[in-house]
This record gives C-alpha cells, structure tokens and sequence, in this order.
C-alpha cells in the first residue's frame, strides 16, 4: 500500500512558478467569464455587451479573481488552494445572485451580508431538488479539489520573493479599489443592456463582481461635515410649544393610505389614443378630480418602491440619504414613522403587502414604525395571482376585510391601513399576453407597443381597484379618508420615455430633474368625512404650488395637516412647514413655491432645507 502511495506521489505533476502565473491568468479569466454566464443573461447578449464595452467589463471583472489568487499563490504556495478558494467564493456568490436575480428582481450586493432574512428568504424559496443540487455540487467541488492537491504541486518559491509578492499584490489591490473600483466615469463607460435604471440590467452588464466592489465602495452614507444637531434642538424646541389641535370635534377618521406599484398617468401624456378601447384611468380621472389631487416627486425611475414607501411615511428625503442602498436599511430599530404618530391618538394601524415579507425587511421595518400588524403573501389564498403576482383585485378584497374585521374586533377605534401593491410589478414584455390597446401617431417599435400594452393592462387593474375601494368606502357611515399615491414610473427602456416625456428642458430645471419622477396622487373623502371634517378648509389654508407638486417626503406630514393633526410631531410639523418654502427637493439643489432654485438662493433663505437635513440625520444616527 506504501508503495502505490509513493507512485501516485511520484506520478504528480509539478509546476514551475512561471507556468503557475500563466496558468493562473487563463484560470483568471475563464473564473470570470464563467461567473458572467452564470448571471440569467443570454449568452449572445453577454457577448454584445462585452463588445460594447471593449471588453473592459470582462478585464474589471477578471482583476479581483486574478489578485485574489495571486495572493492565496504567493502566501501560500499552493496552486490548487490558491486557485480553488477564491474561485469557489466567486461562483457560489455569482449563483447566489443568480437566483437573488430570478426570485427577488434583484441582484446579489453588499449590504445583503448584513441582512440574513433576506438571504434565507431567497434560499427558503428554492425547491428542495435545487438545494439538494446545490449541496451536491459543492461536495463534488471539495473532493475534485483534494484530488487535485494529491497530482499537482508547485515547485518552492523563495520565502522572501513569497513574501514580496504578497506585499506588492495587496497594495496593487489596494491601489485599484481605491481607484478604478469607486470611478464614476469607469462605471459609466460600461455598457448596459436594457433599462440603465434597472439595477438587473446593470449588474448582467457590468458583471456581477465589478458591479458588487463598486456599490461597495459607492454606497456609503455619512453626515454632513458641516452637522450642527444644536440647530435641531432649537428648532424642535419651537414645534414643540404647538398646542395639539386635532379635530375639535373629536372626530378620527378611518385611513386608507394604497400605494400603487408602477401607478402612473402615462396614458395622459400627449400621444395615446384610447378610442375602441378601454382607457386604463377612467376611474382614476374621475375620482382625481373629486379629490385633493396633485403629484409627488420620487426618490427613483422604475424600482426603489421602499424608498418611497420610506419617504412618506416617515417625512425624510431618501435624496438626503443616497450613501445607502435603499432608505430601508436605515431603521432598525424604533422610529417615528405615520403609523406611530397616529398611534398617540389612538389609531391601530395594520400594513399590507402582498409579497414577500423579507422584500426591504419589511417584516422588521413595519413593526419599527408601529404597526401593530403586517400582513404579507403568505395571508393571501390560493389563486390570488395575476401575472407572476399578487393581483390588485385580491389587494383590494384584502384592505377591505381587514377593515371590516376591524370595525368588528375595535368598533370605537379608528384605522390607519397602509397597502403596497405589486400586480403590475415589471418587467413587462408578454406579462400578461395582453393584445394592443392603444394607438400613437409616434413610430414605436412592436416591442415597445407590446411593453406599454401590458403594462396599460395592469394598469386597468389598479384603475379598478380605485374604483372598487371608492365606492366601498362611500358606503361607509364612518368617516373614511383615502390616499392613493405611485412609488415610481414603470421600468420602461429610455426610448420609450424620450418619445413620452420628451427630454427638452433646460438641464438642471425644475422640469428636467422631475420629468420621470412624478407620480400622481389623490386625498378623497367619504360624504361621511365631508360632512364631518375640515379637509377642505384645511386644504383652502395650506400653501401649496400652483402645480400641486411636491416632493414625496411631504405627502405624509400634508395628510396630517390636513386632518388638522397638528401638534402630535414637531418634527411633521417642520415638514409641513419646509413645504410652504421649497415643496420639492432634489439631491444638489431645491425649488421655493416660485420655482426658483435653492442654488440662486442667500444662506439664510436656504436655512430651513439645513435645518430639515440636519434634523433627518439626527433622528437616523443622533447627536
């Protein structure tokens, strides 16, 4: 037996240094190439982008796998461990993306390693052949790695050498992190395949490694240097000398506050022609005009849903907030957010949302903001689906059963229910075989009438679920007060929204920073809550733009003054206040009720966005 070991010992092959550096560079790049296919791209389309991006994507991409065997080489003189290790942690976090991809819309990044219900969220929705693969695959991996160990060695390499080359790689690492893998104008040289607002699409183009150091290195949020919480002190101190001047008459009424995926008023714009079919906002025209109506100014174009979500129900400016991924990950603990607001007053609020619970850690979030209950998908029977989601039609008859077991459960107790729909959800082409249901005098391609007649579709959807709520809501003797509001435009490519929303402004106004990232909403009321409430009047005396546009963060805090809920949140009351000077902000700069930008402004006319600004970082990090 010792003898056959000697032989197989003998048998092995061994590689000189410079035949291990060589083959470490082809290895390097076949990882990396290997990783890319891995992503759920088409092989033909991953080929175009890499000739779009004169194979730079695949050279940013293969660098980390090459330094990262380099130095596993160098420090420990092992081809096949320095080869094997870093590889194994390339593949399985580009399958783990994959999947992130296919079964959250989603790509695999940073921040999901601090965020492990994420994570088992994806994994827990695999099938159990697929994780028994998975298993197996990394099984058959370890032990095609000790056979390898047991026929291939290296020849020895200088200790000193050894040692200089891990010094030299790390600080080359080090060198091009800092450098190449945070360079904005690198990352944007990069073709991208699709919507470029469409995380997906850039994290298949760019490769899923480059794209994960970058959004590393990017996404970093600090406070401002010039942070003074004093400034916060003083102003909470004058909010809260308000008196609370909640509804005289003790009246509360019931709130049912929807926020609609992907809810637009698209079908408005110049260009579609409805005629011989149904328009897909008949109710909402209707019901927007009986209403307190206008738009909000979103965080994103086509996705970011909780940043919106964030935006309004806690009155900070996810722009404030752009070093983090998704406002979301901010809370993780208690914060003062709508649903706890309304709390002080006696309110129960439950959270609806027909997906995953694990989506923006939701389950978490909702529950730090004061909702006494969260409802997700797995609340929802069989059969509920439309399309690869949840429908607005099941949406609805959910909000309406959780008031009606509300009323029974707590007849004295008013509601505040928040709803997140996901039906008409993206992507769009073929999602619901819907034949064309407009017409256009613009030259479109089919693949573009075939996007937008889908996306109408759902759209009609939500349209219905305007309708059913309203008119349920009307019956009602209690006072109910309705807010429907988008998170964002659909994930529609640019050529679409070029031809829609045609890019033709002065660069940097008020309409080219807006142009795709306004959504409409409406405040309506019951006849109960307008015989009732002082809406209206409230309305009559709030300042407000002459285009009923405002920025996200204000809907919330505009909905309790409206209410006349005055007095419950220095902190709301402060927003309400920033409203009536600059109703929309952006990232750089901001516009007064005269659309003046904030950059033509003294300091002290800009004092009030400072304030505010400081005032969302204290309540995030503290003093």
């Amino acid at each position: 037996m010792k003898e056959k070991i000697k032989k197989i010992l003998k048998a092995r092959l061994t590689l000189p240094p410079v035949a291990s550096f060589i083959l470490i560079a082809v290895l390097s790049v076949l990882i990396t190439y290997f990783t890319l296919f891995i992503a759920p791209i088409n092989f033909s389309v991953l080929f175009l982008i890499t000739r779009n991006s004169n194979f730079l994507n695949l050279l940013l991409n293969t660098i980390p796998v090459f330094l990262s065997i380099l130095i596993l080489f160098f420090a420990t003189s092992d081809f096949v461990l320095s080869v094997s290790i870093p590889s194994f942690v390339f593949i399985i976090a580009s399958v783990v993306n994959r999947f992130k991809i296919l079964y959250r819309h989603d790509p695999f990044l940073p921040w999901d390693l601090s965020m492990s219900a994420e994570l088992f969220g994806v994994i827990g929705s695999f099938g159990m052949a697929l994780l028994v693969t998975a298993v197996l695959g990394i099984v058959f991996y370890i032990i095609a790695t000790i056979i390898a160990r047991i026929f291939i060695r290296t020849k020895k390499i200088n200790f000193k050498l050894r040692a200089l080359g891990v010094v030299l790689t790390a600080a080359l690492m080090y060198l091009l992190n800092s450098t190449v893998y945070q360079n904005p104008s690198i990352n944007q040289r990069l073709y991208v395949h699709g919507n470029i607002f469409n995380q997906v699409n850039t994290s298949n183009s760019r490769g899923f490694i480059y794209n994960f150091i970058y959004m590393h290195n990017t996404n970093r949020l600090r406070r401002p240097d010039d942070f003074d919480h004093q400034r916060v002190v003083a102003q909470r101190a004058i909010f809260e000398q308000a008196n609370f001047e909640a509804l005289e008459n003790g009246v509360r009424p019931h709130i049912i506050m929807i926020m609609g995926e992907a809810f637009s008023d698209i079908a408005l714009q110049p260009g579609f022609d409805f005629t011989g079919f149904r328009h897909p906002l008949e109710n909402f025209v209707r019901i927007r005009d009986e209403s307190i109506s206008g738009h909000i100014v979103v965080p994103s174009l086509g996705g970011g849903t909780g940043d919106t979500e964030f935006d309004v129900l806690t009155g900070l400016n996810t722009r404030y907030l752009r070093g983090v991924p998704y406002s979301y990950m901010l809370i993780n603990n208690y914060f003062e957010a709508l649903p706890s607001i309304l709390g002080q007053i006696g309110y129960r609020s439950i959270a609806i949302h027909p997906g995953h619970e694990w989506f923006y850690n939701r389950q978490n979030v909702f529950r730090f903001f004061g909702f006494e209950r969260s409802i997700f998908m797995d609340e929802f029977p069989e059969g509920s689906h439309k399309g690869p989601y949840i429908s607005d039609e099941a949406a609805t008859k959910k909000i309406i059963q959780t008031f009606n077991d509300h009323r029974t459960e707590n007849p004295d107790t008013p509601l505040f229910s928040f709803t997140v729909t996901i039906q008409n959800h993206g992507p769009y082409r073929d999602m619901y075989m819907a034949d064309t249901n407009f017409s256009t005098h613009y030259d479109i391609s089919d693949d573009a009438i075939n996007v937008l007649s889908n996306y109408f579709y759902g759209l009609a959807d939500a349209d219905a679920q305007i309708r059913d709520l309203t008119d349920f809501f009307e019956n009602i003797q209690e006072p109910v007060v309705v807010v429907y509001f988008g998170d964002h435009l659909p994930a529609f490519t640019r050529d679409v929204y070029d031809v829609f929303y045609p890019d033709i402004h002065e660069h940097g106004s008020f309409e080219d920073l807006s142009r795709l990232f306004r959504t409409p909403f409406f405040i309506w009321q019951n006849t109960a809550a307008r015989n009732n409430l002082n809406i209206d009047e409230n309305f009559a005396n709030a300042t407000m733009p002459e285009n009923n546009i405002i920025s996200s963060p204000f809907l919330g805090a505009y909905l309790l003054e409206l209410l006349g809920f005055n007095g419950l949140s220095p902190f709301m009351d402060n927003v309400n206040s920033l409203r009536a000077e600059f109703p929309v902000m952006f990232e750089t700069r901001s516009f007064n009720l005269n659309g003046i930008s904030s950059l033509y402004l003294t300091v002290e006319e800009r004092a009030s966005l400072l304030i505010y600004r400081d005032w969302g970082f204290y309540k995030i990090f503290g003093e």
